[in-house]
């Protein structure tokens, strides 16, 4: 009977699995209250209990939504682009909801009445019938998910949503030894700007990402269009500043080595320094 046990409750668990895979693969979220909110749809049934046992699981997950999007409104937004940040937010949202259930309802078991009664013989030995079909029903409903997942749009996005930070390592990874392989063929040095924008205001990205945390940033994007691909290509980089704009900040010169190539633009950087003179301008709020 253990055993029996054990294998209905692997798909019951596995639904559970799957709804944090879910929400990870449409959100980055690891929502470590999962179980918590599963809480919620259970004591959602087990208080209403004039309507019949579908109405109260209806009404278990119509319970459930509104919570879902306080939490991901007010809580989650923020944070998105931070997963330690949402698993603490999760784990505090799983805890607060547990307290609050166990002030409102003590800590002591409740129970629902069972949609299914009898038992079925299962190895000689009689077993809930109830067990066996909520087995059932979580194995037809991973199925349902996992055929959505395989051979609809919805799943399509889903899975290419999910997956995208791996396949674009993997595209960044090819693609940077094409770029490396560039130096010493076709030039030594790359020029470029070190921002494709004027030197903006202290704090106009964080700004800028507060007012739309889920929008284009673009400066953002203006400050790392050159230099990012140092980042992504290990390729080393210095910025020169060897212009000034109209407000008399300065705007650098990038330069961009081949691999393993500082010292040639440690040397092309000194004799700049000394053509330009940067080191002695200041900015006219500064002199």
């Amino acid at each position: 009977m253990d055993v029996l046990l054990a294998i209905i409750t692997c798909p019951v668990s596995g639904l559970v699995t799957v709804g944090m895979a879910v929400t990870f693969a449409a959100t980055r979220v690891v929502n470590l209250a999962q179980g918590d909110l599963v809480m919620v749809g259970a004591y959602t049934a087990a208080v209403v209990t004039g309507p019949a046992f579908g109405w109260r699981v209806t009404l278990a997950l119509a319970g459930a939504a509104p919570l879902l999007v306080l939490v991901e409104r007010l809580l989650l937004r923020r944070p998105l682009a931070d997963p330690l940040a949402t698993m603490l937010v999760t784990w505090g949202v799983g805890m607060a909801l547990r307290q609050v259930a166990e002030l409102q309802f003590t800590s002591t078991a409740r129970s629902v009445e069972s949609p299914v009664a009898g038992t079925v013989t299962v190895l000689t030995a009689p077993y809930p019938a109830y067990r066996l079909v909520c087995g059932l029903v979580a194995v037809a409903v991973i199925g349902l998910v996992l055929l959505a997942a395989y051979r609809t749009g919805w799943g399509l996005t889903l899975r290419a949503h999910s997956g995208i930070y791996t396949r674009a390592a993997a595209l960044l990874q090819t693609e940077s030894v094409q770029v490396r392989a560039q130096w010493g063929r076709d030039f030594d040095v790359l020029l470029t700007p070190t921002l494709a924008c004027p030197p903006p205001r202290s704090g106009a990205c964080l700004a800028e990402a507060n007012a739309n945390p889920g929008g284009f940033r673009l400066t953002e994007v203006q400050m790392i269009s050159f230099t990012s691909v140092c980042n992504i290509s290990g390729l080393p980089a210095v910025s020169l500043p060897v212009h000034t704009s109209a407000e008399g900040l300065p705007i650098g010169a990038h330069l961009i080595g081949g691999p393993w190539d500082e010292a040639v633009l440690v040397r092309l950087a000194s004799a700049l320094e000394e053509l330009d003179g940067w080191p002695g301008r200041r900015p006219p709020h500064l002199t």
